[in-house]
């Protein structure tokens, strides 16, 4: 993973989190937070004779990613809860910043989890 990415969703997590009450320890923590991020490469086939911005051949390829967010109990290793997003990405660091802000909180915007 490009370290900046990586810096990018870990501030946003730990920003996102603060704002609801949880704030990061160096030692006994009751939550783990991990996440993971993939990037993958869709191919879009467009009709010639379509409007769409496919270049002439009428083959696209769009970067896709996603982000997973888990938080584990400490003491048991176990997912108490689970955010997800996923989109298509757009280049740049700022643009790369911008998204992962907006993607943890879309998904921060379901924690904490309404009791059952």
């Amino acid at each position: 993973m490009n370290p900046v990415t990586d810096k990018a969703i870990r501030d946003a997590i730990e920003k996102g989190l603060a704002a609801r009450g949880l704030s990061r320890v160096d030692a006994g923590a009751t939550l783990f937070v991990v996440y993971h991020a993939a990037r993958t490469t869709q191919i879009d086939i467009a009709p010639l004779n379509s409007t769409s911005p496919a270049p002439p051949t009428g083959i696209r390829y769009v970067q896709k990613g996603s982000l997973r967010v888990d938080l584990l109990d400490a003491a048991s290793g176990k997912v108490v809860w689970r955010g997800q997003a996923a989109g298509v990405l757009r280049y740049g660091p700022k643009e790369i910043a911008a998204q992962v802000d907006a993607a943890v909180e879309e998904m921060l915007a379901r924690f904490p989890p309404s009791a059952p």
